[in-house]
Formats: C-alpha cells, structure tokens, sequence
C-alpha cells in the first residue's frame, strides 16, 4: 500500500479492535508507533480488513468505486 511517498506493510484481520486495549494490543503486534499509528479499515472493494501503520494525520475513506 503507498499512502504519497511512503510504502507500508499491510496485514489482513477478520476484524478491527472494539476497545483502546485492542486497539493498543493491535498496534504493538505490528510495531506501530506514536509517530508511526495503527490504522484498520476495509479494502478498496470492501471486502477485506487490512491493517497497518501509517505517519500521515489523517487517511480519508469513500465509499463506492474508484476508476
């Protein structure tokens, strides 16, 4: 996945984490870092989950296809 310049592992899960502890588990699994944050959404098709770390503020997410 490359989010502008940078590449990032991504990791596919069943599911996103459901509570801060999760969350917090989750991001140290994967060496996510306070500069470099956890983040878990779907797929571009929506039909996986992916997870990884991103050190950008902010990822936008729309719904629909993208050509």
């Amino acid at each position: 996945m490359n989010f502008g310049e940078e590449n990032h592992t991504v990791y596919t899960t069943t599911s996103c984490p459901s509570s801060k502890s999760e969350w917090d588990k989750r991001s140290l699994t994967i060496n996510c870092t306070e500069t470099n944050g956890y983040m878990c959404l779907p797929n571009d098709e929506f039909t996986e989950l992916l997870e990884f770390c991103y050190k950008l503020p902010r990822i936008g997410i729309t719904k629909g296809k993208h050509t």
